[in-house]
């Protein structure tokens, strides 16, 4: 049994290894894929691609939380109005750089008093605030305190393509805490198309996105919480026992 979490790198530039390996990447793809008595992949996107590609029987299985998936959806009341940004330096100085305008929209959408930065330091970034909003360094912590933060903060931002979101486990993670997520990103039109529901499993923002109301707020955790529990780890482990068990003995 095989999980596809990655496919190849893409084409990338001539100077790049990404130019010259590529091809290599798919052709070894194809070969474990063909020798996998199962295969499994997280995103619609890659279920497609390798479909694309002549392989057949993928099953979809999108990655659970890690850090945690709470037995209760903490009501939006008992939140405060802050939003985690979580993840790799990488990703979190792309949320502060190329999706900060989206991000200081998340802030206003509610209201934020602070954004909770949790993950390893980011070289050379020594900002306080975010378009005004103080900004909280949390560093590196045990998935328990990470667990902690979601569970009672209003929402959380993500940088990252819609068609890869079911791929993410801070994505997972967001969800399994009824902590709205909201996504941007300034991926191709074909990193757009996604399996989720906007609206229902995370927000998307982008220039003049209408400003929610926040009546809305707590239906929408409890949305997005609720959702999540049909792709949750339980849900990911009864799966992979029901293909191990139709394997040929």
């Amino acid at each position: 049994m095989t999980m596809f979490h990655e496919l190849n790198a893409g084409v990338g530039k001539p100077w790049s290894s990404t130019f010259w390996l590529s091809a290599l990447q798919r052709v070894l793809i194809l070969q474990i894929a063909r020798l996998s008595a199962a295969r499994l992949t997280n995103t619609q996107f890659h279920r497609k691609k390798l479909m694309d590609w002549g392989i057949t029987n993928i099953s979809l299985m999108p990655s659970f939380s890690t850090i945690g998936e709470p037995s209760f959806d903490v009501p939006i009341r008992e939140r405060r109005r802050q939003l985690v940004v979580f993840g790799r330096p990488w990703q979190r100085q792309l949320a502060y750089s190329e999706g900060a305008a989206a991000l200081a929209n998340a802030c206003t959408q509610i209201a934020a008093e602070r954004i909770i930065d949790i993950g390893d330091p980011i070289p050379g970034d020594e900002r306080s605030d975010v378009g005004g909003v103080p900004l909280v360094r949390c560093g590196s912590l045990p998935a328990a305190e990470v667990s902690g933060w979601m569970h009672s903060s209003l929402a959380s931002f993500l940088f990252y393509p819609d068609a890869l979101l079911t791929k993410s486990t801070i994505y997972a993670a967001t969800c399994a805490h009824g902590t709205i997520p909201f996504v941007a990103s300034n991926c191709e039109e074909s990193l757009r198309e996604t399996e989720l529901y906007k609206g229902k499993d995370y927000i998307p923002l982008q220039a003049g996105s209408p400003k929610l109301d926040p009546t809305e707020f707590q239906e929408i955790s409890t949305t997005v919480y609720e959702r999540y529990q049909d792709r949750n780890s339980a849900a990911s482990a009864k799966q992979i026992a029901s293909i191990m068990l139709a394997l040929p003995k």
